[in-house]
Formats: structure tokens, C-alpha cells, sequence
């Protein structure tokens, strides 16, 4: 081959190994195609026409690499929250998608990294739901609080209690967890002093205490044996219901009230 075919072929390659490090499909080398396409396109096509291509590969396989970063995601979701975490396998999610162990450890490089990153993806579509229905109708606190109640009881309910218990033996995640908590302590003040001021909470409670209470209520049903005993679906309702419930003025209960109903 002749070195100045040589040096733009390379050129290309270099180009394709730092946009795209991976197959587009099982069998299907991005690398191999286009080192064959600009042999042949420096035979019979422009420079400007084999670059759109180039570009034009490149934005279908950042495209599919997203779309199939979203399927992994929402596989993985499915299979930890019905099997439990430590259940699941990497090559079972592979097969269960269709592609290979090879691609997927591409994208993620072992489970606890998917097992974040999944958590971490569901974590940011929960807020978006809450906050979209925050924002509607002039919802007031005690609204808000008991749509939050409704969301984590759907989702209790569908939910293997060994996901929860898992997730303390991943020490990223436990991390994450940690971490979030810790920033919506902050936010959780505010918004409780908002109950506050629309008379539907009382005045007379320490709401900077409260999410530590809670967090430490959260690790001992995790870490203790209740789960053996009581349904998680069982142990949140009475713990939230009752906690919310004295925490509210009259005119707080009467909503809950009649919102149970």
C-alpha cells in the first residue's frame, strides 16, 4: 500500500479510535468498515464527501450508544428490583438484551458500576416526576408530600425487599445514598418550613432533627430482621402515616385525612 494512502488511513483510524471505542453491532467493527471505506473512497471520492460520512457513522453510533445505554439501564432496573441485587448476572442482562458480555462491559465496566449508574438514572426520573407535579395547580406542602407517599408505596410494591438489603454491600452506592442524603437535608428544612408558613405543619418541631431520625429509623429496618417479620410495604405505611400525622396542625390532618379516604 502506498505510504500517503497509509499515513491517511491512519489518520482516519485515530480519528475512529477516539470517537468510538466500541462496535456498533455483534459482528460489526466501526474500525474495520471505515478503514476499508477510505481505501476505496481515496480511490473515487472527494475529501469533504468522506468526511461527512465519517461524521455522519460517528452521530449514528453516538446515538446508538446512548439508546443502548438506556436499554441496559432499564433492564438492569428490572431485573434488581425483582431478584434482588447479588441475584442478577451481567451475562444474564447481556442475553437478555441480545448483545455480549464484551459490548456490555464496554459500556459498563462491572456491575457495581451499572448497579450505580441505573440507581443513580432511576433517582433522577423520580425528582423530575415530583417536581413536575410540584409545580402544577399550586400544589400546597402537605399535596406534594402525600404524592411522594404515593410514588414509594407503587414502588415498594413491586419491589424485592432484598434490593434494599443489597445495597448496603455495594460501598459505592452506599456512598451515593449517603451523599444524597446530605444534600436534601437542607432542601427538606426549606420545604418543611414552607408547610409551615401555609399552616399545614406545626411550628413547633425541630425539622433540621427529622431526616436524621429517618435515616437512622431506614438502617435499622435494614440491618435488623423486621423484614422477617413484617412486610416492607407494612413497615413504611405506619411509619410514614403516623410520623406525617404528628407532624401536622388540624388543618394538615384534615387533608390526610380525607385524602386516605
Amino acid at each position: 500500500m502506498p505510504a500517503k494512502l497509509q499515513k491517511i488511513i491512519n489518520n482516519y483510524e485515530l480519528c475512529i479510535e477516539f470517537f468510538v471505542p466500541f462496535s456498533i453491532g455483534e459482528g460489526t467493527s466501526v474500525r474495520k468498515n471505515l478503514k476499508k471505506f477510505c481505501f476505496f473512497s481515496h480511490l473515487f471520492v472527494p475529501l469533504q464527501r468522506k468526511t461527512i460520512f465519517i461524521m455522519s457513522v460517528l452521530k449514528e453510533t453516538n446515538a446508538y450508544r446512548q439508546q443502548l445505554k438506556g436499554r441496559i439501564m432499564e433492564t438492569a432496573l428490572k431485573a434488581f428490583t425483582q431478584q434482588g441485587i447479588r441475584a442478577v448476572k451481567m451475562d444474564a442482562i447481556a442475553s437478555e438484551l441480545s448483545i455480549s458480555k464484551r459490548t456490555l462491559y464496554e459500556i459498563y465496566e462491572d456491575k457495581e458500576h451499572l448497579l450505580f449508574e441505573t440507581i443513580k438514572n432511576y433517582d433522577e426520573r423520580k425528582r423530575q416526576t415530583l417536581t413536575e407535579y410540584a409545580q402544577q395547580d399550586n400544589h400546597h406542602v402537605i399535596d406534594i408530600i402525600l404524592e411522594a407517599y404515593r410514588l414509594k408505596l407503587k414502588e415498594i410494591r413491586s419491589v424485592n425487599p432484598l434490593f434494599y438489603t443489597d445495597i448496603l454491600k455495594y460501598p459505592k452506592l452506599a456512598q451515593y445514598i449517603k451523599n444524597n442524603n446530605e444534600r436534601a437535608r437542607e432542601r427538606y428544612t426549606a420545604f418543611m418550613q414552607r408547610g409551615v408558613d401555609e399552616g399545614y405543619l406545626r411550628p413547633d418541631v425541630n425539622y433540621q432533627m427529622i431526616p436524621y431520625m429517618m435515616e437512622a429509623i431506614s438502617q435499622y429496618i435494614l440491618t435488623s430482621k423486621l423484614l422477617d417479620k413484617y412486610s416492607f410495604e407494612e413497615m413504611f405505611t405506619n411509619y410514614f402515616l403516623v410520623s406525617l400525622r404528628g407532624l401536622c396542625t388540624q388543618r394538615g390532618i384534615k387533608v390526610i385525612d380525607e385524602a386516605m379516604l
